[in-house]
């Protein structure tokens, strides 16, 4: 059976969306059973990735790259001199 294709976009969203329900009952639990705070209950590698993660963004969003230089230079249009006349057919 062949699925549409914007059932997978749907997929991952529901996916992640359930993964992040659990995640949160999950963690709510360990703070209720340890008495520790939200961001003392926070692993040290996730609080590094949502650093880079910000990082990243901040960079992304201020960083002009340059502009690409052409592979050849382009030809000059033909103009006549401006003192002759120009040539009519």
């Amino acid at each position: 059976m062949k699925l549409p294709s914007w059932m997978l976009p749907v997929i991952v969203i529901a996916f992640v969306a359930i993964r992040v329900i659990v995640g949160i009952r999950m963690g709510a639990g360990e703070r209720r059973r340890t008495g520790r705070g939200w961001f003392e209950s926070v692993p040290i590698w996730t609080k590094g990735l949502w650093v880079l993660i910000g990082i990243a963004v901040v960079v992304l969003f201020f960083w002009e790259p340059r502009k690409a230089k052409p592979l050849a230079p382009e030809p000059a249009p033909a103009m006549p001199d401006a003192g002759q006349p120009a040539r009519q057919p």
